[in-house]
């Protein structure tokens, strides 16, 4: 069994570590829509999803400070497919 969302952290993380200014994931709805929170939140520049032979990826921009340093400094995926862990909102609505 894999889990696609990890590996998709995963790609992500070993392109930081080796500092390459992107990097390419399948696509999936999900995928796009936690990369939409990522860049938000300004820890990825943007993303782009391309298609090529019928097949669709996505082409994540990573994000880096001013000395080039990664803006994610640690990712990791809590929630596994085996094992969810839940956590109270902390926001409120005002």
């Amino acid at each position: 069994m894999t889990d696609p969302i990890a590996d998709m952290l995963t790609q992500i993380r070993n392109a930081l570590l080796v500092g390459h200014k992107t990097c390419l994931v399948r696509y999936s709805k999900i995928k796009q829509e936690i990369l939409n929170i990522l860049k938000e939140k300004n820890y990825i520049n943007d993303f782009k999803i391309e298609e090529k032979n019928g097949h669709k990826n996505i082409r994540v921009q990573l994000a880096y400070d001013g000395e080039n340093k990664p803006a994610i400094r640690n990712i990791k995926r809590i929630s596994k497919c085996g094992r969810r862990i839940y956590f109270k909102n902390k926001r409120r609505n005002k």
